[in-house]
Order: C-alpha cells, then structure tokens, then sequence
C-alpha cells in the first residue's frame, strides 16, 4: 500500500495514554495529534470524529523561531494537530499542512496499538 497515508495510535507503556499520529506512505511522520486519549476506543473515536468532520480543520501557519516555520490545525480555536517537525521555508510549511489535510480524512487507521519503546529510534 505504497504512498497511502495511515494513522498510528501508540502509547508509550500498557498503562499510558494513547496518542495518534499520521504517517505517509514511506512512514515518516506526517502530523501528530495534541490530545492524549485514556485508552485505544476513545483515541479510535477521536480520531473517526475529526475524519467526519474534516471541513471544520483550520490550519495555521507560523513561525517557531525566527527562522523557522511549523504548522497546526485547530478544531473551533482547539488545537488538535502539529507539525512533524520545523520547516526552513514557509512555502515547505504550507504544503505540508495542505498534505496533511488533504490526506488525513481517507488515511486508514491502523489495527494495533503501538508500544514507543517497540518503535525503532
């Protein structure tokens, strides 16, 4: 399934709270949700939630440092999403933040519950 986009629910240890993340087809990271869930059923809802509703994401784009740029997306005002990481140049910044919506509202979510410390660093 080469250059589909997913989601990825992982938790850092069995007693954690559960986050989500998007991933592109080459499993980079794409976006990482901001909330932290009680359990895999609610993060799951969450997520299935904000995938209905994908007109109500609102990206912003900003500077992180006087260099560098990040994006989020809100919800209402409410952040839900970050950036996977800084970008050099704004126009980097925002087609990344258009990627990640136009991507995350068909992207699949994954089977399993990611363990952190099971990742590879």
């Amino acid at each position: 399934m080469s250059g589909a986009f997913q989601i990825q629910l992982f938790t850092q240890s069995a007693n954690a709270a559960v986050g989500w993340r998007m991933l592109s087809g080459n499993n980079r990271e794409a976006g990482r949700g901001v909330d932290r869930f009680a359990d895999e059923s609610r993060c799951r809802s969450a997520v299935a939630m904000l995938q209905a509703d994908t007109m109500s994401l609102y990206p912003r784009v900003r500077r992180s440092t006087s260099r560098l740029w990040t994006w989020e997306i809100q919800v209402d005002g409410r952040l839900i999403a970050t950036a996977p990481h800084a970008f050099d140049r704004m126009i980097r910044c925002e087609q990344s933040a258009a990627q990640f919506l136009t991507n995350f509202a068909r992207a699949g979510v994954g089977l399993a519950l990611v363990h952190a410390g099971s990742r590879r660093r």
